[in-house]
């Protein structure tokens, strides 16, 4: 490259650089608002893990909502089954 070239692609990659570290700074403070919010749901009672579960939830469906919609139908499904089972079980113990 000659040194035209280079310091060209030396502005490009400083400024791919740059814009990475900004967004990686907004990405940050948008986690230190959702921590916010959680915290604020906690003080009013609510359960956080309940919270990011659905809004894990949410975002999956948001994305391909028919493979999230059959795997939670199939977990339902399993679910059910395994309840089933296990009321049996509990049932014929408590025969015995």
């Amino acid at each position: 490259m000659s040194g035209l070239d280079q310091a060209g692609a030396d502005q490009q990659i400083a400024s791919y650089v740059d814009r990475v570290l900004r967004l990686r700074e907004e990405a940050d403070e948008r986690m230190q608002d959702v921590a916010e919010v959680l915290k604020e749901a906690k003080g009013n009672g609510f359960d956080k893990a309940a919270i990011r579960a659905l809004v894990n939830e949410e975002r999956k469906l948001a994305k391909d909502s028919n493979a999230v919609r059959e795997a939670t139908e199939i977990l339902n499904l399993y679910r059910e089954a395994y309840h089933r089972a296990a009321s049996r079980v509990y049932a014929r113990e408590a025969a015995e």
